[in-house]
């Protein structure tokens, strides 16, 4: 064949050996200088501690060389420590003195080195079908030593056993970028049996973004048996060397190989503390989630560790979510410090199963563990959410925090807690916090009941301006089949708390399903509780819907529709014992269904209005049923309707409108009808003005619609003048309108998105179109929001840019013929997003001598209520002490705030050196103002 020909023109002779000289020089120059050149490959051929072909020389070699080098595995089975156990064979290296660290290189530059015991298998065939073929045994190193140390960047360690090392069985120190896969810490070979290290893997001082795990079943590690926990990502905050950014995917921790049966780490499964921040357990990608099961003390333990988030892991339960593989303590356990950490993020990928552990699924406690979000999650359910797998004490147990979130107005953002030992849902010393949309009670689905054993929801002592519902559909939660009470609040200064719009003793359509009812109350308020409000919320309970009891005033129940089963015994609301002196309210109610429809019974020095409520069908199988019973204390009955038969034929049985026992009693503008007796006073003082006894003429009775039609005599003949009876507007010719919500004392946040809902009819539905506008002068003057909308009785707002606390909205109903309009009953808050100082830091006086027991007061302006720190800094940067302060409580309101500094340092554990000091006031996280604050002797 002919040679081909080329272009290429060859180099003379004297360029041939100019070239080759220098190459010479350059080869020359290298092995002078001592430096490899370029990645190479190391393979590890015997078992042996040390010497040619061990893996400590293999070490050795690719750390004292420039690149990214490979430690492989290629022993035969001739060797001394090939092992076969049973179906698994391995080869077991047992150094006698620590190996050599993973170490940058002596300029600093990392070594970037890969350990891949999956080469043995390539090299020798696969040995073990249960795991990895190449073993680093510690039991012959020093009783603290540790397995393999990385402290430079980008290392995998992929395929290896590690086993029996006192110390970390793995351990990463202020590196970045490092995996480790595939890997068996803390088990035998089989990933069956514990071969204990002291702690699995430790990620220390300010290593940030590492892997441990992978998305890939074949490569998840298995992190289990160890003496401690499995993981542990810490940080050294004095040093500023903050571990962050680190992720743990698809890791099976605390079980066996098989995810089915417990292998217990001996403290958490994962535990992140002491500063660690923004580090991911588990992902929303497929293989992502950890199995965090079987550990004996939590399943994830958080302490001052802030802003992480864990997504789609299982803690708890087996690998399939079926069966309880119990953490010793709780699940996910949250200590002082541990603030703004994500738990779920409202996607089904994001999900995490918190089921079946010893004590509860979540639990929060100390001050500082404030604004965590806790979204999409199933706790106390199996991982279908079909059946229960019980926390042995409570679901959600948050304590001593603010601002949380407690599930969301999103698709998928609320949790399922349901089936659980205790209370589902508990908050003590818990403030400022959403608990929106969850079911709690109730199986996934919404149509059956998995009853947490205790409450649905309790709030204990100082639990305040907390709001269970929002007063939205997506906000709504639904609180059924719960073996006490579907909300329970007791305690001191368990205060301003609202229940809006929630569904409690039905499915999630409202309807009522058998089982679904609460065991004893819908709703408990006990125990000196204050200035609650109850409002628009559907309840349906056999015992008692409402209870006050013990202490509670103040309160406002409105709006909610609340039906029972007439039974003997069963109450509506019950009224008992209101404390102090003061005023509660009830309106707008309807009340049907039950023995006795309201029970009054509080203190002579408390006051009770009743007004524009419907209270009816109130009976028993022995026909005794009462509609208002009143024992004690000052009630203002008004523009209600009070009726046993809604026909108009008056009951043949022993049923009684409203009954006196005891107490002073006003009726006016009432309509009593269809009672056996419509009053009978055995004790006490009634007085009644303007009544009437006639057929109220409901829209459609039989079907429970109890609007007044639009012929009713209960149209326009309360007080004030034109005011209907009964709890829902008349369907006249006429458009009528009534604002739902907002309606008074909400607090919207400007540019978020709510809901406005309003109730609009006319005799012949002829409303043509709603028009919609806000006020923030206290409805002076009004701005469209929009107008020609369908009557449909909600319209999503996003609200605008507009600090204000007169803030209303109007709703106006068009019909051909003329219009209709009705605006918030008083005012509600436009609060900022953004809190601003208004004005500067200032300190009164600006010196101060502690030590002489001299004092002084921060004081500044915010534009909005919100949560504050304040920082004294010394010149040197040492933060010596902080003084928080939540929003709305002292120090966090909108205005003028004070706050009393004395002068006392939590570094020197006594009063602050001489010097200036910067005062820094932070919200938000961010500083938003600065001053200065001079210490004397």
């Amino acid at each position: 064949m002919k040679r081909p020909t080329s272009n290429v023109q060859r180099p003379n002779k004297l360029q041939r050996i100019w070239n080759l000289v220098i190459g010479i020089c350059l080869v020359v120059g290298i092995w002078a200088l001592g430096v490899p050149a370029g990645a190479a490959t190391y393979t590890v051929t015997n078992t042996n501690d040390s010497g040619a072909g061990s893996l400590r020389q293999a070490i050795n070699d690719a750390v004292a060389n420039i690149g990214a080098d490979t430690v492989e595995f290629n022993i035969p089975d001739t060797d001394t420590n090939y092992i076969t156990a049973g179906r698994a064979s391995y080869w077991r290296i047992r150094p006698t003195s620590v190996l050599p660290a993973l170490d940058p290189d002596p300029s600093g530059d990392s070594v970037a080195t890969s350990i891949d015991g999956t080469s043995q298998t390539t090299n020798q065939g696969d040995t073990n079908p249960f795991g990895p073929e190449i073993m680093i045994d510690g039991t012959s190193v020093g009783a603290d030593d540790s397995g393999i140390a990385i402290s430079t960047a980008n290392c995998v360690i992929q395929g290896i056993i590690i086993n029996n090392f006192g110390g970390d069985g793995l351990g990463i120190s202020g590196a970045s970028g490092n995996a480790i896969y595939g890997c068996y810490i803390g088990t035998d070979a089989t990933g069956e049996a514990s071969q204990a290290n002291g702690l699995g893997i430790a990620i220390t001082s300010g290593a940030q973004d590492n892997i441990v795990g992978s998305s890939e079943s074949s490569n998840r590690n298995i992190i289990s048996g160890n003496t401690n926990s499995g993981i542990e990502i810490s940080s050294d905050v004095l040093a500023s060397t903050i571990s962050s950014g680190n992720k743990i995917f698809g890791n099976y921790i605390g079980v066996n190989r098989g995810g089915g049966a417990a292998l217990a780490n001996g403290g958490s499964g994962i535990n992140l503390g002491n500063g660690s921040q923004t580090n991911e357990v588990g992902g929303i990608n497929s293989g992502e989630g950890n199995i965090i099961s079987g550990n004996t003390s939590n399943g994830i333990n958080l302490d001052v560790s802030v802003s992480n988030t864990i997504l789609g892991n299982l803690i708890g339960t087996s690998s399939d979510g079926a069966s309880s593989v119990p953490n010793g303590e709780n699940g996910i356990f949250l200590l002082e410090g541990s603030a703004s950490n994500v738990i779920g993020n409202g996607s089904t990928a994001g999900r995490n199963i918190i089921s079946g552990n010893t004590e509860a699924g979540i639990r929060s406690v100390g001050s500082g563990v404030d604004s965590l979000l806790i979204k999409g999650n199933y706790v106390g359910v199996n991982a279908a959410g079909t059946s229960a797998l019980a926390n042995g004490t409570i679901g959600i147990y948050l304590a001593d925090g603010a601002s949380h979130e407690v599930g969301g107005t999103g698709s998928g953002d609320g949790n399922v807690v349901s089936g659980n030992t205790e209370n589902g849902i508990q908050l003590d010393a818990g403030s400022y916090c959403q608990i929106l949309g969850n079911y709690v009670g109730i199986d996934a689905s919404g149509a059956n009941a998995i009853g947490n054993g205790v409450n649905g929801i309790f709030f204990g002592d100082n639990s305040s301006y907390n709001n269970i519902g929002d007063g939205t559909s997506d906000g709504r939660n639904i609180i059924s089949a719960n073996g006490d009470s579907g909300i329970e609040m007791t305690g001191t200064d368990t205060n301003s708390n609202e229940v809006n719009n929630n569904y409690i003793g039905t499915d999630a359509n409202g309807a009522y399903g058998t089982g679904l009812e609460n065991t004893n109350n819908g709703l408990f308020y006990d125990s000196d509780t204050k200035y609650n409000k109850v409002f628009s919320n559907r309840i349906r309970d056999s015992l008692v819907a409402i209870n006050f009891a013990n202490g509670s005033s103040g309160y406002e129940v409105s709006n909610n529709v609340i039906i029972g089963e007439e039974v003997t015994n069963s109450k509506g609301l019950f009224l008992l014992d209101g404390g102090e002196a003061g005023t509660a309210v009830v309106s707008s109610n309807e009340v049907r269904g039950f023995n006795t429809g309201i029970d009054v019974s509080i203190s002579t020095e408390a006051t009770l209005n009743i007004n524009h409520s419907t209270v009816v069908k109130n009976n028993n199988s022995t026909g005794n049923g009462v509609g208002i019973w009143v024992s004690s204390g000052t009630v203002n009955i008004s523009n209600c309707i009070v009726a046993t038969n809604t026909t108009g034929i008056a009951s043949s049985d022993s049923s009684v409108g409203i009954q006196l026992t005891g107490g002073t009693v006003l009726v006016s503008y009432s309509d009593l009808y269809g009672n056996n007796i419509n009053y009978e006073v055995d004790d006490g003082t009634l007085t009644t003005t303007a009544t009437i006894h006639a057929l109220a003429l409901f829209a459609d009775s039989d079907n429970n619609d109890y609007h007044l039609n639009y012929n009713s005599p209960c149209i326009n003949t309360g007080t004030p003048e034109g005011s209907d009876m009964g709890a829902y507007q008349y369907t006249g010719s006429t458009p009528e309108v009534r604002v739902i919500s907002p309606n008074g004392s909400e607090n919207w946040q400007e540019e978020s998105s709510q809901t406005i809902t309003w109730n609009a009819s006319s005799e012949s539905s002829d409303i043509t179109s709603i028009d919609l506008s806000y006020s923030t002068d206290g409805g002076s003057n009004y701005t469209a929001i929009t107008t020609g909308l369908s009557n449909s009785g909600s319209y999503s707002w996003t609200l605008p840019k507009a600090d204000s606390t007169q803030a209303r909205v109007k709703v106006v109903a068009n019909s051909p013929s003329s219009t209709s309009s009705d605006e918030s009953d008083s005012d509600f808050t436009i609060s900022s997003k953004n809190v601003r100082l208004l004005g500067a830091v200032m300190t009164y006086p600006i010196k101060i001598r502690p030590m002489q027991g001299e004092t002084t007061k921060i004081a500044y302006h915010l534009s909005t209520q919100a949560d504050i720190k304040i920082l004294l800094i010394s010149k040197y940067g040492r933060v010596h002490t902080a003084y928080s302060a939540a929003a709305g409580a002292e120090g966090g309101q909108a205005g003028y705030n004070e706050i009393s500094v004395n002068g006392n340092s939590f570094i020197t554990n006594g009063y602050l050196p001489n010097g200036v000091y910067m005062i820094k006031l932070i919200s938000q996280n961010k500083v938003i103002g600065s001053g200065h604050l001079v210490i004397l002797d």
